[in-house]
């Protein structure tokens, strides 16, 4: 049914796009876009029976099809209300998976995170992402999308013995904020209150490891993959 969806809305598979994820690549981008809702229960059903990681499925599927959504509104080949529907779906998805595929890890051997994103940054996606992808690992995870930075956070964070503290970043005028922050919670880690390394991401980050990495930062990364194993390597 979801094939048939794809090929009335014309959606054909990206270059760059991974082949083995090719198939449904197509079909949910075409059942995020479909008015019937129907659809896209039906591509988080086949998705929740699939045994792919959700790591591996975030970055063959969630990430590329965010990214070609924006494209479209860019270039105005579909309409406003159309990317808002198909981006709150993808949300969805991803919140869906995320429950369903948590894993069980014995309380003593479990890491903490905490994720929290710049003020005025309304791009929540992808913290979603990367807050299932570390409860998928088994992490306890704090904060997440709708958890913007603030005095209070920064408290929770030295105060909530979490193994990582990670930041998202998505907008260039936010970058000078950035360091302020990362002085404040490593300062007081070098006082012995809190362990949290220091994490930096989102997708303005690529360009300017460096420049993080300079302001203190422990890891820098722009995508989920190796926000995760490098956070576990970090730790351990």
């Amino acid at each position: 049914m979801a094939g048939k969806v794809a090929g009335l809305h014309g959606v054909r598979h990206e270059p760059g796009i991974p082949e083995i994820s090719s198939v449904y690549y197509t079909e949910l981008l075409a059942a995020l876009l479909e008015p019937d809702p129907r659809y896209i229960r039906l591509m988080i059903e086949r998705l929740e029976n699939d045994e792919a990681p959700l790591l591996a499925i975030c970055d063959t599927l969630v990430m590329p099809i965010s990214t070609v959504l924006g494209r479209m509104w860019e270039e105005d080949s579909q309409s406003f209300m159309n990317i808002s529907v198909a981006t709150a779906r993808l949300q969805m998805l991803v919140n869906q998976l995320s429950y369903s595929r948590q894993s069980f890890v014995a309380p003593e051997r479990r890491h903490r995170i905490f994720l929290a994103r710049m003020k005025g940054d309304s791009h929540t996606l992808g913290l979603s992402m990367l807050a299932a992808c570390f409860r998928e690992r088994g992490w306890d995870v704090d904060g997440g999308p709708d958890e913007e930075i603030s005095e209070r956070a920064v408290s929770r964070v030295i105060k909530g013995n979490y193994s990582i503290f990670g930041l998202s970043i998505n907008i260039d005028s936010q970058v000078g904020e950035v360091e302020p922050i990362i002085r404040k919670v490593a300062e007081l880690r070098s006082r012995g209150r809190g362990k949290p390394k220091i994490a930096v991401g989102g997708p303005i980050v690529a360009e300017r490891m460096d420049l993080f990495l300079e302001m203190g930062a422990d890891l820098v990364t722009n995508n989920a993959r190796d926000a995760v194993f490098g956070a576990q390597e970090l730790i351990s």
